[in-house]
């Protein structure tokens, strides 16, 4: 799953991007549960991909690999990504590194 607002690209993949938490919670609730989730940092001023990880990992029995995309890697989001068990890929993110990201799930 993707979320985020401006999703381009599948590169293979089936994607399910969404663009907001209710959008995102009712893909899982249709599609299932995703095997991974690909998450921009920031959702609009009140939403965080942080939260929406982890409100989507709590509606599951077993966690799901996660990675979010920021262009701000201040210590305290890379604190808080480590707390949230979740890879932190810079913007922009290449191909290859997702492919990586996935590879290693």
């Amino acid at each position: 799953m993707v979320l985020d607002r401006d999703s381009r690209s599948s590169r293979g993949c089936r994607v399910q991007a969404v663009g907001s938490g209710a959008q995102a919670e009712s893909e899982l609730q249709t599609d299932g549960i995703p095997e991974i989730i690909v998450s921009d940092f920031r959702h609009g001023e009140t939403m965080h991909g942080l939260d929406l990880v982890s409100s989507f990992r709590s509606l599951r029995d077993h966690p799901i690999p996660a990675c979010w995309i920021s262009g701000d890697f201040n210590p305290q989001l890379m604190n808080q990504a480590k707390l949230h068990n979740l890879t932190p890929l810079a913007k922009p993110v290449r191909p290859a590194k997702l492919r990586n990201f996935y590879v290693i799930c």
